[in-house]
């Protein structure tokens, strides 16, 4: 308890002194420039995920775990998150109206804002987990859309594991797992039998995907454009599930799709895809 509350303290004063030298710096270079306000929200909501963050021990947190925790401290970072994307997004307009070059900064924005949405996403249902690295959206409940993990799921799930190969096998040993909840929710009548299932991927390879009755199509330009505007997240996490810095080829995406009945009919593939994987992820 006296380690937590050093940690704390340590937090408070470090995130304050900083504030007051960027607002000072600020009252210098630019003192009409942007409303104090919005720096206020951006620090104030940085302070609060730190402060949430450093009161408890989450060195060796998972994504499970945390979702596990009371639900109060799950919404209050929730929340803080969102003041947070309110805060940059705010700023990102301001630097728009001044020069169109700040447009720029999309590439960076995105993939912030994608990490910083995920628990609030999650609290109010808008994604569905079928396992740590994989969850879905369903569309008038005919349609669903299977996800990767965000990266905020990434750091939560997957940082515990050996980069290269053992994490490309535990990130694949997910999907099947994702898959048989799935084929368990279609089984329960959660899912209609014949709903129909895609996804988008760069990841998998053509040959797998074929295997376990996906038919395979060009995607569509809207999906590319979300994976163009994610693409500084798809290299660090590509690039750690093969060991090294690796340019994900968005040449090679594709969208998989397939019928719920079809699916339940690949239980027993998808089952031994998942055993093989886990034994080579150890």
């Amino acid at each position: 308890m006296v380690l937590l509350e050093k940690r704390f303290s340590c937090c408070n004063f470090y995130t304050t002194k900083f504030y007051k030298y960027f607002n000072e710096k600020r009252e210098n270079m630019y003192p009409q420039r942007i409303n104090n306000c919005y720096i206020s929200y951006f620090f104030c909501a940085i302070f609060l995920v730190i402060q949430l963050i450093t009161s408890y021990n989450w060195s060796i947190i998972t994504m499970i775990e945390f979702y596990k925790k009371n639900m109060v401290i799950q919404w209050l970072v929730a929340i803080a998150m969102l003041l947070t994307i309110f805060a940059i997004f705010t700023l990102w307009i301001k630097l728009l109206i001044k020069s169109y070059i700040a447009f720029l900064l999309i590439f960076l924005i995105v993939p912030i804002l994608q990490f910083l949405i995920t628990p609030f996403f999650r609290l109010i249902g808008l994604y569905k987990y079928i396992s740590p690295m994989m969850a879905y959206i369903t569309l008038n409940g005919r349609k669903c859309d299977l996800h990767n993990g965000s990266s905020f799921d990434y750091l939560m799930v997957m940082m515990s594991h050996y980069v290269g190969i053992k994490l490309r096998h535990s990130i694949l040993e997910y999907y099947s797992e994702g898959l048989l909840e799935l084929i368990r929710q279609i089984e329960n009548k959660k899912l209609p039998s014949d709903i129909i299932i895609r996804g988008s991927s760069y990841f998998c390879s053509e040959r797998t995907v074929e295997k376990l009755g996906f038919e395979l199509s060009k995607t569509n330009i809207f999906v590319k454009l979300n994976f163009i505007l994610n693409y500084i997240d798809l290299i660090w996490m590509y690039s750690l599930s093969r060991g090294k810095l690796t340019f994900p080829n968005l040449k090679n995406i594709k969208t998989a799709t397939i019928t719920g009945s079809r699916l339940v009919n690949k239980k027993e593939k998808i089952l031994k895809i998942k055993a093989y994987f886990n034994r080579n992820s150890k």
